[in-house]
C-alpha cells in the first residue's frame, strides 16, 4: 500500500512535467524545460522500476511528505498556468 502511496505523486508529477513541456505557450527557459524533462524521467524510470521488478519502496515519513509536497506544488503551479493563459486569451 505504502508504493502506492509514494508511486502516485511520482507519477503525476511526470505527466505534468511532460505535459508543460510539450505546451509551446509555456515559457519557462531552457532551465526550466530541462528542470521540467529531468522530472519526467525521474518519475518514469521509478515508475518502470516500480512496475516491472514489482519492488517494494520502504520510504520514510519526510522523503513521503517531500515527495507530496513537490507534487501538490507543481499541480498548483500548472494550474495557476492554465487560468493565466486562459484569462489572458478572454482578455484578448
Amino acid at each position: 500500500m505504502l508504493t502506492w502511496i509514494f508511486l502516485f505523486p511520482v507519477v503525476l508529477s511526470a505527466l505534468i512535467a511532460a505535459v508543460l513541456i510539450s505546451c509551446h505557450k509555456y515559457e519557462d527557459g531552457l532551465f526550466g524545460r530541462i528542470s521540467l524533462g529531468g522530472i519526467a524521467l525521474a518519475g518514469l524510470f521509478i515508475a518502470l522500476h516500480v512496475l516491472e521488478g514489482g519492488a517494494q519502496y520502504d520510504v520514510d515519513l519526510d522523503v513521503l511528505l517531500f515527495v507530496w509536497a513537490s507534487t501538490i506544488f507543481l499541480v498548483r503551479h500548472a494550474l495557476r498556468f492554465v487560468w493565466f493563459t486562459r484569462s489572458k486569451e478572454a482578455l484578448g
